[in-house]
């Protein structure tokens, strides 16, 4: 004979299971589906970006003394980095790509310098053209474009 008390326990009880383990997965909100969608977008924007760069010194390996000397550039020597940029010779012959590259560094330099000096590097003033003041990536567009473009 079995006893009446245990099996009743044990059919009323409640059985323990994990709450966790049951529960089913939250769906992703909106939120975390455009943040997700953002930095899939922002690599592969990067890993584009990386590809061209690797492409443009490659077909240009000048590039890379270029780039080597705009680290030495300092506050003081912007009529210096000028001149090393008339004197390039194959920098005024390169394609589009080469030279917007080419500026694109040199804007990045003239902002690590603004840092340097305590300024804000996106602090940009009007083209000279619209009565700002010049300053060294103005100038040094001005040298690198063909027919007044870049």
């Amino acid at each position: 004979m079995t006893d009446a008390f245990a099996s009743y326990g044990e059919a009323a009880a409640p059985i323990f299971t994990d709450p966790r383990a049951n529960r089913r997965k939250k769906d992703p909100s909106a939120l975390d589906l455009k943040m997700e969608e953002k930095g899939r977008l922002l690599k592969a924007y990067k890993a584009m970006r990386r590809k061209l760069r690797i492409e443009i010194l490659a077909e240009e390996p000048r590039l890379l003394n270029l780039m080597r000397y705009l680290r030495s550039v300092g506050p003081d020597d912007g009529d210096e980095l000028l001149a090393a940029i008339g004197a390039c010779d194959w920098l005024m012959t390169a394609p589009q790509n080469v030279r917007a590259f080419a500026l694109e560094r040199i804007r990045r330099r003239e902002d690590k310098i603004k840092l340097m000096m305590g300024e804000r590097p996106l602090d940009d003033p009007l083209p000279p053209e619209l009565g700002g003041r010049t300053t060294v990536f103005f100038e040094a567009q001005k040298l690198l474009r063909k027919g007044g473009v870049l």
